[in-house]
């Protein structure tokens, strides 16, 4: 019997090979902090570069809390295209 991949198996498949390259993902998070560092109200996990290799990525971690209390409309299903 011949496995049938659904859409998103297949596209993580695909493109989740592109983020083997731990090392690589650690430089663009680091751009990504970089990118946000004048936003106050916002953080993101720091790579811990002595840690960093091909296929190991240590970040820091950040608490926050349930994305739901940032914007409740996101995961409620009701954004209306305008405020996109």
């Amino acid at each position: 019997m011949q496995q049938v991949c659904t859409w998103r198996e297949t596209d993580f498949i695909l493109h989740g090979g592109l983020q083997l390259d731990l090392a690589l993902e650690a430089r663009h998070l680091a751009r990504f902090n970089r990118n946000f560092r004048s936003w106050r109200n916002l953080s993101f996990p720091s790579p811990i570069f002595p840690l960093v290799a091909p296929d190991v990525l240590v970040e820091t971690f950040e608490q926050v809390g349930p994305p739901i209390a940032f914007h409740p409309c996101l995961f409620s299903g009701q954004i209306i295209e305008e405020d996109l």
